[in-house]
């Protein structure tokens, strides 16, 4: 039984040909039971790193995992803390530590995926073998299920139809039968959700689940996804960089920005009155809506995401930040130089509010230049 997920101080490390980097910094959130969370912020955030760590995907790469991945208060993550070291936190390369964290990773995660957890990736067709036809490939995501292990061929051709019924397939039987190559990209993304959906897991991961869909495919699918998830009481995160998408389908949000998260806050406050973080503020002004269109407002964000070999004293976001523009403007340095030098941590608010800027802060300027 699935009653929360706990992900505390998560960091990952990936040894590439540019050395070390480290894509997720000290990431820590909860998701309730039933409840439907969104995990925002620009491509290279780190995002779907974060999610994809939960299912032990990223090794392979290889990755490096360090802190608690707890389900219902169980720590699913092996503890190798013993191959970073304790001062820079910087895990030690040797190849052979890498090889058994890689198999160590894999031997704790696997007994959950497709049972527990599932996952909705961003292009469909890059899921499904064009080699198989749908109805085996779907077939194989439903034996996953303890109770459709042992049924019968007819049992599973029955199940599987019946999922791609739910999923508004036109000739459910039909599709059964024929080749990815056969269907349209909509459809694609319609058999790709039915198979997550088909194991019965308990927290379902959707990773940009319309990106590669018109926008007509995709209200429909996303009203269709919302509607299945609240039927199937199923607990979901939904990676996106489309606010749209995150208010239909979420009731908490989680923004991240050069592998941190720098804001939460419930959905129904994404409002500029609401939202407190620059950068959470900057995604907003960058969405189109019909007061944008009006008010010919639209904004881009300034510079890009960093990449994770750089590195960034202070806040990650003051190079691209206005609020520091602005706060030099007006002859505010200490303030700008704070934003500079130090990083901020992640402050509660609120009940349900939580953000990483110095200028939601209680500590004063000068305190912090002098620490």
């Amino acid at each position: 039984m699935f009653e929360k997920l706990s992900v505390t101080d998560l960091t990952i490390q990936f040894d590439t040909r540019d050395g070390l980097i480290q894509p997720v910094d000290h990431v820590s959130f909860e998701i309730e039971q039933g409840q439907h969370v969104g995990l925002i912020g620009e491509s290279g955030c780190g995002k779907t790193v974060t999610a994809l760590s939960i299912l032990g995907f990223e090794r392979g790469v290889p990755g490096i995992v360090k802190g608690k991945i707890e389900l219902n208060g169980q720590n699913i993550l092996p503890d190798f803390s013993h191959f970073f070291d304790s001062k820079t936190e910087i895990a030690y390369q040797k190849k052979q530590n890498w090889r058994r964290w890689e198999k160590a990773l894999s031997l704790s995660l696997s007994p959950f995926l497709g049972t527990v957890f599932s996952m909705i990736f961003q292009d469909g067709s890059k899921m499904l073998d064009p080699l198989f036809t749908i109805g085996k490939q779907l077939v194989e995501a439903l034996k996953l299920s303890d109770e459709m292990k042992n049924k019968s061929k007819m049992d599973l051709k029955r199940e599987a139809c019946f999922w791609l019924n739910r999923l508004e397939m036109p000739e459910p039987e039909k599709t059964f039968s024929q080749y990815p190559h056969q269907l349209s990209g909509g459809m694609i993304q319609r058999v790709v959700i039915a198979m997550a959906l088909a194991s019965k897991p308990s927290l379902l991961i959707a990773d940009e689940p319309t990106t590669a869909l018109d926008v007509t495919v995709a209200s429909k699918i996303l009203r269709l996804l919302k509607a299945l998830c609240t039927e199937e009481e199923l607990t979901l995160l939904v990676i996106s960089h489309n606010l749209a998408v995150i208010r239909e389908l979420t009731q908490k949000v989680i923004v991240m920005y050069a592998g941190q998260i720098v804001e939460i806050l419930p959905s129904h406050d994404l409002l500029p009155e609401r939202i407190k973080h620059p950068y959470a503020k900057a995604l907003l002004d960058a969405q189109i809506s019909d007061l944008v269109i009006a008010t010919n407002s639209l904004q881009a964000i300034p510079g890009e995401v960093p990449k994770p070999s750089e590195q960034i004293y202070g806040c990650r976001f003051h190079p691209r930040c206005f609020l520091v523009k602005e706060k030099q403007e007006q002859g505010m340095q200490d303030f700008a130089d704070r934003c500079k030098t130090q990083p901020p941590s992640l402050s509660i608010l609120e009940e349900n509010q939580s953000v990483r800027c110095w200028a939601h802060t209680e500590v004063p300027v000068k305190e912090t230049l002098q620490s």
